[in-house]
Parts: structure tokens; C-alpha cells; sequence
């Protein structure tokens, strides 16, 4: 019995960016744990709040690096742990906003990326449907949605 090959989703462009910034976001924040940066990101203010600070960052520097892999490969579970994420991320930018300290960009692309990742499109890659425009294609010789019909019968069951 021969098997046909599964035909690949093709990753939306946004999801390909948005694990790059990921990863560049863990990047950044375990370069601010391990070198006294003068960057002045959330992950700095983080570090100043109590001495667990610094676990809870390399904790989710890691899940982001994790959450991108699963961007990057389609894992059904990334698009949670994305969500996750950013929406802590939200919060604790919220938390800043505020104490006075309003990291205006990060809240905005937290806000692009919660709204990107909730598109229909990107919904359907992640939970392995197709797109909807090729759900809509009928084969030729297929009884379609009216197959319970007689053929020639108009909406009501009577002849045209």
C-alpha cells in the first residue's frame, strides 16, 4: 500500500517573524543576566524587584526560546505558550506603565502580536486545517454539500 506524502502547511510570513523576535527577546534578556547591561528594557526593571528575579527571567527567557522553535516547526502547542507569554508580557508592561515607566514599544508589539497570532489564517495553520479558500473547492464528480438532494432540485425540493 503506497502512502501519499503529507503535503506541508506553509508557515504564515508573521509567524516566521515573530519567532525571530523571540528568540532575540531570550537573547536579550539572558545577555541582561549575565552581563550588567546599560540596557534599559523590562528585563532590567525585572532583576531590580527581589533577588528570585533573575530565575524567573532565565525561566522565561527559555520558554520563549522554546515558543519560537514551536513557531518556527507549526507545534500546535506554541500558539498557547506564545499567548502565554505575551499576555504576561502585557502585564508587567502595564505594571511599568503604572509605576511611571511606560515601555511604550514593547506594549505595542505585544499587542500586534496577541492580535496577529488570533488571525484566522495563522488559527488554521497552527490547529492543521487548511485555509479556508481551499476548503471551499468542490472536487468535480462530488455530491457537495446538496448530495441528500435529487439532482436538478432547486432549494426547496421542486424542479426549476
Amino acid at each position: 500500500m503506497a502512502t501519499m506524502p503529507r503535503r506541508r502547511r506553509q508557515r504564515p510570513l508573521g509567524v516566521a517573524v515573530i519567532a525571530v523576535f523571540l528568540v532575540l527577546d531570550a537573547v536579550v534578556a539572558l545577555f541582561t543576566l549575565i552581563v550588567d547591561s546599560p540596557l534599559m528594557t523590562r528585563t532590567s526593571t525585572l532583576l531590580e524587584i527581589n533577588e528570585v528575579m533573575p530565575a524567573v527571567v532565565f525561566a522565561v527567557a527559555v520558554l520563549r526560546l522554546v515558543a519560537a522553535v514551536g513557531l518556527w516547526l507549526g507545534w500546535r502547542r506554541a500558539w498557547p505558550l506564545t499567548m502565554l507569554l505575551v499576555g504576561t508580557g502585557l502585564l508587567f508592561s502595564l505594571y511599568l506603565y503604572a509605576l511611571g515607566e511606560p515601555p511604550y514599544a514593547r506594549l505595542a508589539i505585544d499587542i500586534v502580536i496577541a492580535f496577529y497570532l488570533n488571525q484566522g489564517i495563522v488559527r488554521d495553520y497552527f490547529e492543521g486545517r487548511p485555509p479556508k479558500d481551499a476548503a471551499a473547492v468542490v472536487p468535480t464528480g462530488s455530491p457537495g454539500p446538496q448530495g441528500s438532494r435529487a439532482a436538478g432540485t432547486g432549494p426547496e425540493g421542486s424542479r426549476p
